[in-house]
């Protein structure tokens, strides 16, 4: 608790003020008990804590936007939930890290992590990202367009309480699916996002129907390596989102499926769509004012359904082999659905290994759905690394 309490002092985060796309922070003192850390039961799964926090609303009013947690047994876990408004995953890791070397070091001095300075357009507008105002307003016009063929939704939305569930990739297979994916002109967010789409295609929430047979797949972008100026110091969220749809005789073929999704990848990077999405996510927080936030979710959820979001981080193992034997064996990530997705897969490399969690909604994705979206990516994952492992022997 003392080392979580100096990594926000010394960092200058804290209680978070978002005012349109800018942030100030208020850092805690040593007394305050916001910067408290739980201590989660030993008999209870970690999953069952993750599914509860992520339950637990925040009060942007009066609540710290970061809640630190420690676990000890079957071995140590420490982690730390957040309000996804005041930080992306870049910061939670820079934070995680921070307080890892004050655990190891008391004496360890974080430096201060800077507010963002402008705006999101400041640095990822037409002019900074270089992609074009009138292009992208009508990118905004199409964009609802391209869901005419997508599979809605078919269960009704509930209240949106969400389960996380943990799957660890057992073999370490991550250069062999490198490999694979380089030998097709793909990479390797393209190869893992087409194996979702197969998983989905077959236990999602949205199955097919004659006039709707597409799927359509949400990917969140970190925008901070796209900015023309060095981010690296800046705590905030720097977050875009691009949309892949797939055709019902795409994903009857994995090559053919894996060739579609990194054209449309590729066409998205050439284009900027990630930075241009800044258009559309203020065109819905506009059009939210004019709708109660139910009614707005409903509205989304029939005209652009997506049924599935996809927040992938790839770390080498830098951070914790600079202390040797490496005391970090696994890093996990948890990201929340949001009222409109049924399901969303956060799969996250570290070094040779590929792990994955899954937060559902409870109402639209079943227990026995979850099993099999689960076991069918983590064994379609394992026979494509095999056979490359195959093909190069």
């Amino acid at each position: 608790a003392a080392a979580w309490r100096a990594t926000l002092r010394q960092m200058r985060v804290g209680h978070t003020v978002v005012r349109g796309d800018r942030y100030s922070h208020v850092a805690p003192d040593e007394s305050d008990c916001r910067a408290d850390v739980q201590v989660l039961n030993l008999s209870t799964p970690l999953e069952q804590h993750l599914s509860a926090a992520m339950n637990r609303a925040f009060d942007p009013s009066d609540d710290c936007p970061f809640r630190a947690f420690v676990c000890c047994a079957p071995r140590p876990v420490f982690g730390v939930v957040y309000h996804h408004w005041a930080a992306d995953s870049y910061c939670i890791r820079w934070l995680l890290r921070e307080w890892f070397e004050h655990m190891l070091d008391p004496t360890h001095e974080s430096r201060p992590a800077q507010p963002p300075s402008g705006g999101l357009w400041q640095h990822f507008g037409p002019s900074a990202a270089g992609w074009h105002l009138d292009e992208g307003i009508l990118g905004l016009l199409r964009y609802r367009t391209r869901f005419t063929r997508a599979r809605p939704c078919v269960r009704p939305m509930g209240d949106c309480r969400v389960a996380v569930s943990l799957h660890q990739v057992p073999a370490p297979i991550v250069p062999e699916l490198i490999h694979h994916a380089r030998r097709r002109h793909a990479t390797l967010h393209d190869a893992v996002l087409a194996v979702i789409a197969e998983a989905v295609d077959r236990f999602g929430a949205n199955p097919p129907r004659p006039d709707r047979d597409e799927l359509a797949l949400g990917t969140v972008v970190d925008l901070r390596t796209r900015a023309s100026r060095q981010l690296s110091d800046q705590f905030g969220l720097f977050l875009g989102f691009t949309t892949t749809i797939v055709r019902h005789q795409d994903l009857r073929e994995f090559p053919r499926l894996l060739r579609t999704v990194a054209n449309q990848n590729s066409w998205q990077k050439r284009t900027h769509a990630a930075e241009a999405s800044l258009l559309r996510m203020a065109a819905g927080l506009l059009e939210a004012k004019l709708h109660s936030p139910r009614r707005w979710a409903e509205l989304y959820r029939q005209r652009m359904p997506i049924a599935a979001g996809v927040s992938n981080v790839n770390m080498n193992r830098d951070w914790p082999g600079r202390r040797h034997p490496s005391p970090v064996t696994d890093y996990y990530r948890v990201a929340p659905t949001g009222p409109m997705l049924p399901l969303i897969f956060t799969p996250t490399t570290l070094g040779d290994r590929l792990n994955f969690l899954i937060t559902r909604q409870i109402e639209q994705i079943t227990d026995d759905q979850l099993t099999r979206l689960a076991e069918f990516v983590s064994h379609r994952l394992e026979r494509l690394a095999a056979a490359e492992a195959e093909w190069d022997s």
